[in-house]
């Protein structure tokens, strides 16, 4: 509030009066004494006493209706936010300086205890010793907001889960405590854990299907399946159709997660008696295509697909027939030579009907084949795509004696994993 030299507008006009009525005895005593033309000073002077005696009084009415006016202000302000504070639905605690607790709301208090204020924040902590809040508390006092997380105690001594927002309390220019609003995660954190293990449960059950190596004095196959979020939705099989016959299928479901890898078990589930029952490469891809467009294309809004690699190795013809439904190329390894197995279909469930092409190739006495996913080739330097290929190549050239596990492992070595799609790589070795 504005002052008049250090005083009240009421005592001013207290010491006017006062100066007034002496001013006037002292007029008094002189226009008894003095000539006439003293009395016209005397109403001039009274007169200019007068207006500010008038116009001081109104300004006093004016200050303490405005004096009022922000009281009554401030009161709804602080009720407002005193109610904010206290109805707030997160936890919002206040310490000073040096970490002792000075207010908390009502939800606090439902939550942890009425038996909060003048005890230190630490004591809330529920391990003290791993948790990072000290020292966010001592970056907040440098005057951060700090966003975090931790685990503090109830009144009963059970763990809460929180998201918390430290604030720093400013007040004239200096921190004075800080506001900690948080949020209690734990039912979220709770579902979190339980989701988790049903991932755990189905990447063990996903990886239990995969096929175990099959070697024989023909063929040697084996493969690495490494998700990018426990499951995903790649998928690969091989199976021995006859003596001489093996059909291996490499595929990857549009998107990630738990619903690619749905997607992936119910393919998974028909591959074995398909491949082993229908002889024909093409007839198997149709029958994946009508299976994934009427599952799910028919009943979803958003497009459900994969991209798949079908091969049979016939180790008696010495040949190799494929159907590549827009998968990335397979690559078949022979005479230090390197043939790319491209893309010669859509892929599958996208239409309701295909009709796939399938392409011959040559073998020679000593093969390897080379399946792979895309995840893989974001993981393997190169330029453009057949670029790619050919380090992939190059590199199998070089450890030809290698398994799937080894192979993989040079080829990912500085692989950025935070980036990282399923990766599926499948090796077979040809041997007539």
């Amino acid at each position: 509030m504005k002052q008049i030299n250090k005083l009240s507008v009421s005592k001013w006009i207290g010491f006017l009066l006062a100066a007034y009525v002496i001013l006037e005895l002292v007029i008094f005593l002189i226009a008894n004494r003095l000539f006439e033309e003293y009395q016209t000073f005397s109403l001039f002077v009274h007169l200019a006493i007068g207006l500010l005696i008038i116009w001081l009084y109104w300004k006093e009415r004016k200050e303490t209706i405005r004096k009022r006016e922000l009281i009554f202000d401030l009161e709804q302000v602080t009720l407002r936010h005193v109610t904010l504070f206290n109805n707030n639905l997160y936890l919002a605690i206040i310490v000073n300086n040096e970490g002792i607790i000075t207010e908390v709301n009502e939800r606090v208090t439902d939550v942890l205890g009425d038996k909060l204020i003048g005890s230190h924040f630490k004591d809330l902590l529920f391990h003290q010793e791993t948790s990072k809040s000290i020292e966010n508390f001592e970056d907040v006092l440098k005057g951060k907001m700090v966003d975090s997380m931790d685990i503090i105690k109830d009144k009963h001594e059970n763990p809460v889960y929180v998201e918390y927002k430290s604030i720093p309390l400013i007040i004239q220019g200096k921190i004075d405590g800080v506001c900690v609003i948080a949020k209690d995660i734990t039912e979220k954190k709770k579902m979190e854990e339980e989701m988790n293990k049903d991932l755990e449960i189905a990447a063990i059950l996903q990886q239990s299907v995969l096929c175990k190596p099959l070697i024989t004095n023909e063929i040697q196959i084996d493969g690495q399946y490494i998700p990018a979020y426990n499951i995903g939705g790649d998928m690969y099989v091989w199976y021995k159709i006859n003596s001489h016959k093996y059909g291996v299928l490499i595929m990857d479901v549009m998107g990630h997660g738990v619903s690619a890898a749905l997607v992936s078990m119910s393919i998974r589930a028909l591959l074995e008696g398909l491949i082993v029952r229908v002889k024909d490469p093409v007839l198997v891809m149709k029958i994946l295509n009508a299976h994934m467009h009427k599952l799910f294309n028919d009943h979803l809004n958003s497009l459900q697909f994969f991209t798949a690699l079908y091969a049979v190795v016939d180790t008696k013809a010495m040949n190799l027939t494929y159907i590549n439904a827009g998968h990335p190329p397979g690559l078949l390894i022979q005479d230090g030579n390197g043939e790319f197995l491209n893309s010669n279909s859509v892929p599958l469930g996208i239409l309701e009907e295909i009709q796939p092409t399938a392409e011959r190739l040559s073998l020679k006495n000593s093969a390897q084949l080379l399946l792979f996913t895309d995840g893989l080739l974001e993981n393997v330097s190169g330029e453009t795509l057949y670029d790619t290929v050919n380090q992939i190549k190059e590199t199998a050239l070089s450890n030809i004696e290698l398994n799937s596990k080894s192979l993989l492992g040079i080829l990912i070595t500085d692989a950025d994993t935070s980036k990282q799609d399923d990766i599926s790589f499948v090796k077979m070795m040809i041997n007539r």
